[in-house]
């Protein structure tokens, strides 16, 4: 599903964040239930009645590219993110309620949540756009080399991504590939 409101927020504190604020209703209510500080039978209560006035936000903290993060494969054939551990000012965090209210949205310390490295992810590099695509590479439609007539539209025909958030990048990449296929659909 698809989250219709998407505001990008930037803060110059003590660091340079970048906050992406969207709508919970292309979320399970399971996945939201889980964060509210109440018990399971009262936050799916409470739930019902405030689900369609929830916003969401991931903050950005700036990131060190010249950092050391490594992506491995276990033994048990599970893939590990290791990375840099960013500290986060709580003082810092503390202040981001009290913005909040200023705007005129509710939270709680208790929703405030770091994810682990690698938890934020957009893929790309999957199968990059190439002007003489080869084995696992895309043309400028995102059309597969070795799978004529499969087009990807999402970020893993993107080279590289350079910076979040590239939502709308995207959804332009994914728009155009879209109506290139449906022009050539219609055309036959």
């Amino acid at each position: 599903t698809f989250n219709l409101v998407q505001l990008n927020c930037v803060w110059d504190k003590e660091i340079r964040m970048q906050g992406t604020i969207i709508e919970l209703n292309g979320l399970r209510r399971t996945d939201v239930v889980r964060s509210f500080p109440l018990a399971i039978p009262e936050a799916i209560r409470f739930s019902r009645h405030i689900s369609s006035a929830l916003l969401a936000m991931q903050l950005y903290l700036p990131a060190d590219s010249a950092g050391s993060a490594k992506v491995s494969l276990g033994d048990d054939d599970r893939i590990f993110f290791r990375g840099p551990a960013t500290e986060v000012s709580k003082d810092l965090i503390r202040g981001f309620p009290q913005i909040l209210r200023s705007l005129g949205a509710l939270t709680h310390n208790a929703l405030i949540k770091p994810l682990k490295y690698g938890g934020a992810i957009h893929y790309s590099g999957s199968f990059p756009m190439k002007l003489a695509p080869g084995p696992f590479e895309s043309d400028k439609w995102g059309e597969l080399h070795d799978l004529p007539g499969l087009s990807i539209i999402d970020s893993a025909n993107f080279s590289a991504l350079p910076a979040k958030n590239n939502s709308l990048t995207i959804m332009a990449n994914a728009m155009r590939i879209s109506d290139h296929v449906c022009r050539r659909l219609m055309s036959k």
